[in-house]
């Protein structure tokens, strides 16, 4: 199963990573988005997993959308549930259309402020064009933002 596996993607954030289906979040642990990564950061500086363009960023700056240069669809969505702040908590430096590489900071969110307030503060990493993958292996442990890979995949 391992031999065909060709791609991999970096982890966006330090901390504790696990595969989604593991998250505390149901909506993650049922893959409802796309299969992936959920880390319990330990710090806040937000990083592309892979070289490729911006294609959306939600309205309240907890969901960053992707497009990897292989052509997959990817989610990060930066803490739970945290759309009624508004934005608050979280600094966007790229835009829409932007080409991103792979290590290069893209967002921060201050999880000391989303703790505080209450917030599951769990960044995922989902692959949400699935029907474009035959095989996801999630990495899990300790994991070092852009330097670590997090995520190793084959296409169909």
């Amino acid at each position: 199963m391992t031999d065909n596996i060709k791609y991999e993607l970096s982890a966006p954030v330090t901390g504790k990573c696990i595969p989604v289906s593991q998250a505390d979040n149901s909506e993650l642990r049922n893959k409802t988005i796309g299969d992936g990564v959920a880390i319990y950061p330990n710090s806040g500086a937000i990083h592309a997993p892979c070289d490729g363009r911006v294609l959306d960023i939600s309205p309240a700056n907890n969901i960053i959308t992707l497009s990897s240069e292989d052509g997959l669809d990817l989610v990060l969505q930066l803490g739970i549930a945290t759309e009624e702040l508004g934005g608050q908590g979280y600094r966007i430096l790229v835009q829409k259309g932007h080409r991103v590489r792979r290590g290069q900071k893209i967002a921060t969110m201050n999880i000391d402020m989303l703790e505080s307030e209450g917030f599951d503060i769990t960044v995922a990493l989902l692959i949400s064009s699935m029907q474009k993958i035959n095989t996801v292996k999630a990495i899990r442990g300790d994991v070092n933002g852009s330097n670590d890979i997090v995520l190793k995949y084959s296409k169909a």
